[in-house]
């Protein structure tokens, strides 16, 4: 399928989805410019002005007609961003905890949001839908490894939607990890909104840095003083997660492949949601991209509109 037609088609697809909903939107528009997929969004008293970010895909590429699938996945995800995330909980963390605090919340968030996408009936298909996108990922890009701290957020993405019961490919990374019994508390806790998961995000942060401090205080001692290795790669508390250290594709052996590069994380206007989405950081490696030669096909689509609450 052409790049073009495979626009249009995806477009289409959530436009319906919007529509089908009921939902109160005052407007919807796409933009095939950025490197991954994204949402941005802002409510007021008249409605949701929404922005479904996608990879600047050629459109005279032939895409395979799977990932026209896939991205409609990333964009009923990121919907479910629109429809149950709160955005000033989740910024008011990370502006007073850190951008590590943001990214555990994005791990948390993700697999939440998803869940109320399928128990809210607006995509009958929606956990089909989630699934396959996650299982592209996974044996696409491979897993975290289990003391791999900087990539936290994506084990609590993926291993959050393994208690939603998705079917992962990889076994969990849980009982293998140092952390592995907090990184199953803040899975278990009942959180019903994004102000929920934040508490759990700084709760879960404070766990981890002290678990981290008395590693290195173990180290040193046992090492003849090998500390300051704290702030190395990106483990400071602080970092933005990078893509997955890989475990690789399930094989017989079941060795390890090697480590992938660590993927930039785009900038963006979205607030709470950002660009670096756990899952869809790594969308831009899925399907081939290149310079579009024309304009987005949608810079505006009305849509009618209901209460939203």
């Amino acid at each position: 399928m052409l790049g073009f037609k495979l626009k249009r088609g995806v477009e289409a697809s959530v436009e319906r989805i919007f529509k089908s909903t009921g939902r109160e939107f005052d407007s919807l528009s796409f933009s095939w410019t950025g490197k991954t997929a994204a949402v941005s969004f802002t409510r007021d008293i008249n409605g949701v002005v929404a922005r479904i970010i996608f990879p600047n895909l050629d459109d005279k590429a032939d895409i395979p007609e799977s990932t026209h699938h896939d991205l409609v996945g990333y964009a009923v995800h990121e919907l479910g961003h629109v429809w149950f995330t709160e955005n000033e909980p989740w910024d008011l963390a990370r502006q007073y905890h850190g951008s590590f605090v943001g990214a555990l919340i994005n791990g948390l968030e993700d697999p939440r949001i998803e869940q109320c996408v399928i128990d809210s009936g607006y995509v009958p298909n929606a956990r089909v839908l989630f699934n396959h996108v996650v299982r592209t990922v996974l044996l696409k890009e491979g897993y975290a490894q289990a003391d791999d701290f900087k990539n936290i957020p994506f084990m609590l993405a993926i291993e959050g939607r393994r208690l939603n019961g998705y079917s992962i490919p990889f076994p969990s990374v849980l009982p293998d990890s140092p952390w592995g019994d907090d990184l199953e508390w803040a899975l278990r806790q009942p959180a019903t909104s994004t102000a929920d998961v934040a508490d759990v995000a700084i709760e879960l942060n404070l766990r981890l840095q002290q678990k981290r401090q008395e590693q290195q205080e173990q180290q040193e001692q046992q090492g003849g003083g090998q500390g300051g290795q704290g702030g190395q790669d990106g483990q400071d508390g602080q970092g933005k997660p990078s893509k997955p250290s890989k475990q690789g594709k399930p094989s017989k052996q079941g060795k390890p492949s090697k480590q992938g590069k660590q993927g930039k994380q785009e900038e963006g206007k979205a607030k709470a949601v950002e660009l670096g989405d756990a899952l869809s950081d790594q969308l831009s490696d899925l399907i081939p991209q290149g310079r579009s030669s024309r304009v987005p096909i949608a810079t505006s689509v009305s849509i009618a509109t209901f209460n939203w609450e």
